[in-house]
């Protein structure tokens, strides 16, 4: 379903897709590594309890509950499967995002518009899918970095660059409740 509330809040309507308890990073780039950046690790539940979108990036997984790193180990669960194209138009990822629905049987979670020139497409995370994945979404040149399991990518309801920016918004959102 189309999007149509106020951007500042889309990071909320992001987060309800994750289960309550799980624990997700969200910060910027290097809030990760140090013991002050424990405070990046929440449950999704007590995210919600902030006024503004608390970062501009997110990992679409859930960590255990002792970390501060944002690191592959760390990761508990994978919640999702972000794909996004640096080289593609916003048509042509839409067709890669209709074709996983489509052919890949893939469950399309959210569609985040970066602010910038991209669209990143949230799928439910299969597991048995993986491999076939890897092989397949670099041949339609979207980014395998995005396999790496503590990828952060953009979060909604953020200012790209700062206040200055534009907000990086939700126009999509499946009415699914997508616990996983």
């Amino acid at each position: 379903m189309p999007v149509m509330t106020n951007e500042p809040d889309h990071w909320r309507l992001l987060l309800q897709k994750f289960r309550p308890d799980d624990v997700v990073w969200i910060g910027d780039k290097f809030d990760s590594g140090k013991p002050e950046h424990a405070a990046h690790f929440k449950t999704a539940t007590e995210w919600m309890n902030g006024t503004t979108a608390p970062g501009p990036f997110i990992c679409p997984v859930a960590f255990k509950n002792t970390g501060c790193a944002r690191t592959n180990d760390n990761v508990v669960s994978r919640r999702f499967l972000v794909v996004e194209s640096d080289t593609l138009s916003r048509d042509e990822v839409g067709s890669v995002f209709k074709w996983l629905c489509d052919a890949a049987d893939l469950s399309l979670v959210a569609i985040v518009d970066t602010g910038g020139k991209s669209l990143h497409g949230w799928f439910k995370f299969e597991e048995d899918l993986l491999d076939e994945m890897k092989l397949v979404l670099p041949a339609f040149q979207c980014d395998p970095k995005l396999f790496t399991p503590s990828q952060p990518v953009r979060l909604p309801g953020a200012l790209r660059d700062g206040v200055a920016g534009r907000y990086q918004k939700l126009v999509y959102l499946s009415a699914e409740v997508a616990h996983v």
